[in-house]
């Protein structure tokens, strides 16, 4: 019997990873350690730092996150995978609550304005990032001044891990050629193979 404990030093933080094959298999995979309850159990050196989504659920019987068996834990986590006649891509965001906002960003460049997976990920995005006590008001975030006409965002004039950090791997219908797209807001890489 082995003694495992909580491994407070290795913090909180959530990945993205993507990746394509020319056959046209497209995965995505988000892990996230989103807090030290329930996760950074550090079974000893295997090379793999356990976590798990227990504190998102609630003992209070009839909640709508109550614990049970088989259950998934209510979370931001997301991966996308978008296919349509011309694409197939994985796509998948840090950043929490703001994950949704920017997915939604990043499809609307693709499919709709028919940018390359890069270029949306490149792209300024704005979002709403709740209700802050400190500040007493809701924050409105954006990273360019010219992407928002009308007042009341806070501007970064720059990219923000604020807004997630994106990758994006896939496969061309048309050409069978495979692609990845990585977000200058962080690090990462998205493989195509």
């Amino acid at each position: 019997k082995r003694d495992v404990k909580p491994n407070q030093s290795a913090g909180s933080d959530t990945i993205f990873m993507a990746v394509a094959k020319a056959d046209g298999t497209v995965i995505g995979i988000t892990s996230s350690i989103f807090t030290p309850f329930g996760a950074l159990v550090d079974p000893g050196n295997i090379g793999v730092l356990l976590s798990n989504r227990a504190l998102s659920f609630s003992v209070v019987e009839n909640s709508w996150k109550s614990l049970k068996p088989c259950e998934v834990a209510p979370h931001t986590t997301n991966v996308l995978i978008i296919e349509n006649r011309d694409i197939k891509f994985a796509v998948g965001t840090t950043g929490g609550p703001v994950q949704v906002q920017v997915l939604v960003q990043i499809l609307y460049r693709i499919l709709w304005l028919n940018e390359s997976p890069q270029k949306a990920l490149e792209a300024p995005r704005c979002a709403n990032m709740g209700f802050s006590e400190k500040h007493r008001k809701t924050i409105l975030l954006a990273e360019k001044s010219s992407f928002i006409s009308g007042g009341g965002f806070d501007i970064t004039n720059d990219l923000s891990v604020k807004m997630g950090v994106a990758q994006i791997a896939g496969i061309s219908k048309i050409t069978g050629q495979c692609f990845g797209a990585t977000d200058p807001r962080g690090e990462g890489a998205a493989l195509a193979i």
